[in-house]
């Protein structure tokens, strides 16, 4: 009787391994079936949620899983790029508004002091100076390189002309 027993078990368990196999092969057919049904078009129209939720009937590393993966990494790749692309017109926008608002203060900034009550007369002729002026008018006296026969170079200061620009 023990014999039969294990005959018996023995049967049983190769009957639920061919059972098992049989549902693992109707399931791998599916998924190459579901497969051929889906365009990666398709998928790019799905809203986040429902991609999530068609990925998740999958197992990981079957092809649906990994179609869904590439969508992801697409959307993610979209959606960094159009950030990017914000910051960078926002920058660029900062810059020109800077521009405008120094040429308008460089113009009419001397104008509003010039007008202002507090200013002394004798100031009014250093707001329209030139920076160029003070760099000439700053010294007396400049160092020169002079050549000394030889090749050698001595520093030597030379008084300088003040000259008009």
């Amino acid at each position: 009787m023990d014999m039969l027993d294990d005959i018996r078990d023995n049967l049983r368990e190769q009957t639920k391994r061919v059972r098992e196999r049989q549902r693992q092969d109707e399931k791998q057919a599916q998924l190459a079936e579901d497969y051929l049904k889906v365009d990666r078009a398709v998928l790019a129209k799905m809203p986040d949620k429902e991609l999530a939720e068609w990925q998740g009937r999958y197992p990981p590393g079957s092809a649906q899983f990994i179609l869904a993966e590439h969508e992801w990494q697409t959307r993610l790749t979209v959606r960094a790029i159009k950030a990017q692309f914000s910051i960078a017109f926002i920058g660029i926008g900062s810059a020109a508004l800077g521009a405008v608002i120094g040429a308008v203060l460089t113009t009419y900034l001397p104008h509003l002091l010039a007008d202002s009550p507090s200013m002394k007369p004798e100031d009014h002729a250093s707001i329209y100076k030139s920076p160029c002026d003070d760099a000439a008018h700053a010294t007396d006296d400049a160092i020169k390189l002079k050549a000394v026969p030889g090749g050698a170079t001595t520093l030597h200061q030379v008084p300088v002309v003040n000259q008009k620009h």
